[in-house]
């Protein structure tokens, strides 16, 4: 309840930042009712920013709920510490299924990728194909760089080595060090989209060609075509509408004269960066086709959003702003069915937390809890149980002569070695830096032994990390010995691990 609480606690501050906005916005309404929209550019622009900054909103609390977390920071820490390729590629994974159900939550919103990058700017896991990593993003994806060398959030248009958009980009520490960055991004044809579901009005993106042509990658350049005005912008394909709809959303069919108009005011918007605001004929009237410049991190002109409107009167302000209006109404009710997805899903979240971040078994709080209905178990049914208590031999020399990394690869390989040699119904718990405790139900003492002797074996004739060898010592009890012993069955299973280890070690007593 309580860790539900501090969840919903993350929602104020964004409730006031929407609020905050929605102030500034009515502010803006108010002052433009004295007088006409200057141009209509300056209404796709604004429309477009309400929209981007929804998402943007949406995005952080994504990353603060979800990714800024230290199972997250943990596994990318590993993943990008580690040179080995093979244990790098696992962890990758772990990373890859921990968030997969977010991502496909994140489809469902709209969302279009998920991407971790390491601090040296290479792609570490791309959600939408997770298949293709380790390129150095450096001089193709500036807010990769900028957030990795800045350790500072970015937001903004860009285009990347498969796709386009808007990408939100927030670095990533773990233990008081910088480990990377991760990006949330959506495309521009969600954009598109909602600007027309929330405002009426149809749209177009275009690309600079020489941007896409430094940046995608070759094999991934037939998912644009020239565009019909102009030839050095480029049309996504994914923004062309179904063969059932118009060629062209806007329905622009020009001559040669205002071709060259449109061309020449582009040539002169490239230099500045500047928005074009032209009057066309279109559909037997005047209108006006406003281009508004999408500009990359470095303020230079990526593309240009393409709309076209009659000339606003004053009465059609108070539209717009009721409008806006329902966008931000928008906002608030998916935060809310957000923040009911969140507590809903929080069991499955806390459940997460009972692990132990390293070795993936169960933490010695949650083994308490199972132990003690077990125990419960015993005393009302007269179900018997054992516990086997396994320590690594000299594990303090595998930290000291190979490093603390080493020490941990040992410890979660030695993890799976356990998990694979015991049963669905077995409990492992890792009960202390070294020590591992495993409780087995319905299971005698000769039957633990035996169960404890088949993993000391295993691990005896194991390399871990490819190359260090190392032993374990154990203790076998089961819980009718109790009376007999006058000690607890946990308390006995670890003094006969200390009896093995007195007697040489690499051995277990029961």
């Amino acid at each position: 309840m309580k860790s539900n609480l501090r969840r919903s606690l993350v929602f104020i501050p964004i409730f006031l930042i929407l609020l905050a906005s929605y102030l500034f916005v009515a502010r803006s309404h108010l002052a433009n009712r004295k007088s006409l929209l200057e141009t209509s550019v300056n209404d796709l622009r604004d429309e477009l920013l309400v929209t981007v900054n929804s998402y943007q909103f949406f995005s952080e609390m994504i990353f603060n709920m979800f990714i800024d977390t230290e199972r997250v920071t943990g596994i990318l820490a590993e993943g990008t510490a580690t040179e080995d390729p093979a244990e790098k590629q696992t962890l990758r994974m772990e990373l890859y299924h921990t968030l997969e159900p977010l991502y496909q939550k994140l489809l469902t919103y709209h969302f279009r990728q998920l991407h971790f990058h390491e601090s040296t700017n290479l792609s570490y896991l791309r959600f939408h194909r997770p298949e293709l990593f380790g390129d150095d993003l450096t001089g193709i994806r500036d807010s990769v760089a900028y957030v990795n060398s800045e350790r500072v959030p970015y937001a903004g248009f860009e285009e990347g080595r498969i796709f386009n958009g808007y990408r939100f980009v927030y670095p990533l520490a773990h233990a008081g060090s910088h480990i990377g960055s991760v990006e949330i991004s959506i495309s521009m044809q969600t954009i598109l989209s909602r600007m027309q579901e929330d405002f009426g009005k149809p749209a177009q993106f275009v690309l600079l060609r020489s941007l896409v042509e430094e940046t995608v990658f070759e094999e991934e350049q037939d998912n644009y075509i020239p565009w019909q005005l102009d030839d050095r912008f480029l049309l996504d394909k994914e923004l062309i509408p179904s063969p059932e709809a118009p060629e062209d959303p806007l329905n622009l069919s020009l001559g040669s004269k205002d071709l060259l108009r449109i061309r020449n005011a582009l040539t002169a918007s490239l230099a500045s960066a500047s928005p074009v605001s032209l009057e066309i004929p279109h559909e037997n009237e005047k209108k006006i086709l406003s281009l508004y410049p999408v500009t990359n991190i470095g303020g230079s002109a990526a593309g240009y959003l393409i709309s076209i409107s009659d000339n606003y009167p004053l009465t059609l302000l108070k539209k717009d702003f009721i409008k806006i209006t329902l966008v931000y109404g928008t906002i608030l009710i998916t935060i809310i069915v957000l923040l009911g997805y969140i507590l809903k899903t929080q069991k499955k979240i806390d459940k997460m937390a009972t692990l132990d971040s390293l070795t993936g078994t169960y933490n010695r709080h949650i083994f308490s809890i199972l132990h003690e209905k077990e125990d419960e178990r015993y005393k009302r049914y007269g179900i018997i149980y054992s516990i086997i208590m396994l320590d690594i031999d000299c594990f303090k020399k595998v930290n000291d002569q190979h490093g603390h990394a080493a020490g941990d690869s040992v410890l979660s390989e030695l993890a799976e070695l356990i998990n694979s040699a015991i049963r669905k119904s077995d409990i492992l718990c890792r009960y202390g830096g070294e020590e591992f405790i495993i409780m087995l139900p319905r299971t005698k003492k000769l039957e633990a032994f035996q169960t404890a002797e088949k993993i000391r074996k295993a691990v005896e004739s194991a390399a871990f990390a490819g190359k260090y060898t190392v032993t374990i010592s154990g203790g076998a009890a089961d819980v009718s010995e109790e009376p007999l012993e006058k000690l607890p069955v946990v308390e006995l299973a670890d003094k006969r691990l200390y009896q093995a280890k007195a007697n040489g070690r690499n051995q277990v007593v029961s």
